[in-house]
């Protein structure tokens, strides 16, 4: 544990942990009990709150979410978190039912979740209840077979109409991404929501992003944006149309690299492929280095033929 509290990222740490934990039983405490600093919403996002008056249908339903936003934070190899801020105010007696349990997905494969809190504060204000880690559990994700989510559920101590929930959880990815990975997010939840909110920490350089929602980007030094307000609750039929053509959708991803360096990286990308070491030839690199490094049509198919070789006589062609 203490290894891989110095470095999260450390596969064969984290691997020889989970071996452990499983032997003695605990391998599904631990995944939500090792602590993970939340990622810290910006000044700006937090006064970006509306403060008008409430649309009135808000006080006609069973509960609303003053606030739900997703913060992500990525730096390459280093750092691979998002946190997910929940205020929900409940209403009536239906709220209280339908939110005494909470949920968060992650990937078990690649992540792990830790609650940094759970308070519950009573209609005027005072803090009434905390979650207890040791009432929390891990269901498996049961919309599809295919997927392989877990969901961490939070039981919610002494909730009453008029209370209000506040939520923060956030999920480390202990794989070293060297690139963004790609979100989606779809504005809108079951309640009316009075901001939701989608911050990523990173370099606004090296991303891209499209949907309804993109052209309300902020950025900032070292972040952007984005946020939806007063999204009436969403109420899905069956057969309904998928979320992306009826509701708000934000999609972000890394920005993909021209075709020219495309071209660059990609056959050097197969130099392990094909044992090449060049820091062991300081006079003369082989040839198929260069290839790689310096790429041309001919180059290409002497890598291709290399690859074949070692594939059992199966091409692998570039089309670079």
């Amino acid at each position: 544990e203490q290894a891989h509290r110095l470095n999260p990222a450390d596969p064969a740490a984290k691997q020889m942990l989970d071996y452990v934990t499983r032997l003695l039983g605990e391998a599904e405490n631990l995944r939500i009990r090792t602590p993970i600093e939340a990622v810290m919403l910006p000044t700006s996002v937090v006064d970006a709150v509306p403060t008008s008056p409430m649309p009135d249908e808000f006080g006609r339903a069973p509960a609303y979410y003053l606030d739900r936003t997703t913060a992500y934070r990525f730096v390459a190899g280093e750092d691979d978190r998002r946190t997910e801020y929940h205020t929900v105010r409940v209403l009536t007696q239906q709220g209280v039912a339908e939110l005494n349990t909470l949920a968060v997905r992650f990937d078990p494969l690649s992540e792990e979740v830790f609650v940094n809190r759970l308070d519950v504060f009573d209609d005027a204000g005072r803090p009434t209840a905390v979650g207890d880690v040791s009432t929390y559990y891990l269901v498996d994700e049961a919309n599809r077979a295919e997927d392989r989510s877990r969901v961490l559920m939070l039981p919610v101590p002494g909730l009453r109409p008029g209370y209000r929930i506040e939520l923060v959880a956030t999920v480390r990815s202990f794989i070293q991404r060297t690139q963004f990975p790609f979100v989606q997010t779809y504005f809108g939840l079951k309640y009316p929501v009075r901001r939701q909110a989608v911050v990523v920490l990173s370099d606004p350089a090296l991303l891209a992003w499209s949907g309804t929602q993109s052209d309300s980007v902020r950025r900032e030094t070292g972040s952007v944006w984005w946020q939806a307000v007063d999204q009436p609750g969403l109420h899905r039929e069956p057969f309904a149309p998928e979320p992306a053509e009826t509701e708000p959708s934000l999609f972000v991803a890394v920005k993909r690299t021209p075709w020219e360096g495309e071209a660059q990286t990609y056959p050097a990308g197969l130099l392990p492929m094909l044992e090449v070491q060049p820091l062991l030839h300081p006079e003369g690199a082989p040839p198929l280095f260069l290839d790689a490094m310096h790429p041309t049509a001919e180059g290409h198919r002497r890598i291709e033929d290399a690859l074949a070789e070692r594939r059992g006589g199966r091409a692998v062609p570039m089309n670079v």
